[in-house]
């Protein structure tokens, strides 16, 4: 493993403001790290860079440097790399990889985008302020997607059925690496959403199922990314719909005998025929 600490890069990115201003001192910035920052605009953002100038231009980027600094200070970076450590032992990794402890505009906590060239990657932002929990559910979840990209040579989350996939099976590692419970409170940890909304989710399950079955074979796009699967800060009814869908589902696969530890290396085509049955199976024991 390899640790890249992109903090002092970011000072760079601050200092450069007063002469370049916001947009061309993150473009700057952002060419340093290119096999990450591609990734970035290409499956998260689902633009190009300059799409986002607006975006750029309204960040405080000084504040996220203060809030990754005290990450610094109070010894949450520390905590991150010695539970890396003992996750990737957890987790079997025997492949080098690098790990990127970054600053971005607050709005990744953690990715493992695919990428073209280089060593696979995982990035945690760490300009958020972050506890122990929130790391240990980040780690495992964002090593749980670079390990299926290296198990299954990369293959792209591009659907809405796809990303899905990938989501939710990812979600669900935290579960399974924590020995957490099927219950409202951890599925509202392990999504990073309220406990009323968790709740929302579970009791609406059958409706959610089909708003994702008819949308499944949409492309990934900033209209379908905004529906299912980017977090609202306001408290919505139902957030990050395509996690929870797909969190459900490697649940219900796990409770009929599935063992989790078999997806990791399992095509996306043959995880969503499967969850495909399982959604026709749920519609006949509800129309019965």
């Amino acid at each position: 493993m390899k640790i890249i600490h992109m903090i002092d890069d970011y000072k760079i990115l601050c200092k450069d403001i007063e002469s370049m201003g916001k947009y061309e001192a993150y473009k700057a910035y952002i060419k340093k790290y290119p096999y990450f920052f591609e990734g970035v605009l290409k499956y998260l953002y689902c633009q190009p860079i300059e799409n986002l100038k607006e975006m750029i231009e309204n960040v405080n980027f000084h504040l996220l440097l203060k809030t990754a600094e005290e990450n610094y200070e109070t010894g949450k970076v520390d905590y991150i790399i010695e539970f890396m450590n003992k996750f990737i032992k957890k987790m079997n990794v025997d492949f080098d990889f690098s790990f990127l402890i970054g600053i971005e505009m607050g709005n990744i906590g953690g990715c493992a985008t695919p990428c073209d060239t280089g060593d696979p990657h995982l990035y945690i932002g760490i300009d958020k302020p972050l506890d122990k929990q929130k790391i240990g559910m980040l780690i495992s979840h964002e090593l749980y997607h670079m390990l299926r990209a290296y198990m299954t040579q990369g293959s792209t989350a591009d659907t809405v059925f796809s990303r899905m996939v990938e989501e939710g099976l990812a979600s669900y590692s935290s579960l399974w690496a924590h020995d957490m419970e099927w219950n409202t409170v951890n599925i509202a940890k392990t999504l990073g959403v309220s406990e009323k909304q968790a709740n929302n989710l579970l009791n609406n399950t059958n409706a959610l199922l089909e708003r994702i079955v008819n949308d499944g074979e949409k492309p990934i796009s900033v209209e379908t990314m905004t529906e299912y699967f980017i977090a609202d800060m306001n408290d919505v009814e139902f957030p990050v719909i395509g996690y929870y869908v797909g969190l459900y589902l490697a649940h219900l696969s796990i409770e009929q005998g599935i063992d989790f530890e078999s997806f990791i290396s399992m095509s996306q085509n043959d995880i969503i025929d499967m969850w495909l049955k399982q959604i026709l199976t749920l519609k006949c024991i509800k129309n019965n």
